[in-house]
């Protein structure tokens, strides 16, 4: 598994944003997306923070659920728009996803 994005969440907590970040596997194929979402480049399965999966259509709209790692802790699902840049050296891709009080972003910048 490669570390190929890279990831932030806020969270509104009482009116104070909570930020992480970290590395994140994604696969895409097709219209489905899943991945893992890690603290760190340096991982094992152990250190995986929240697995995700969900779809995106040909609006460029994604919708995602995410489960945590942790017991107890309650999966949640946020969407956005997908956005891309390509030139002749160059391809980014973002997903900026939110349901209201969680934002979830994803980037990936590779070299052509």
């Amino acid at each position: 598994m490669k570390l190929n994005w890279t990831w932030f969440m806020s969270v509104d907590f009482r009116g104070d944003w909570i930020m992480t970040k970290g590395w994140a596997h994604l696969q895409i194929d097709v219209n489905k997306i899943s991945g893992f979402m890690f603290f760190d480049e340096k991982y094992n399965e152990a250190d995986i923070y929240a697995r995700f999966s969900g779809y995106f259509d040909d609006d460029n709209f994604a919708v995602v659920t995410v489960s945590s790692a942790q017991e107890g802790t309650p999966e949640f699902e946020v969407s956005g728009p997908i956005f891309s840049f390509k030139n002749e050296n160059i391809l980014a891709s973002s997903f900026i996803l939110t349901d209201g009080t969680t934002v979830l972003g994803f980037t990936n910048h590779a070299e052509l």
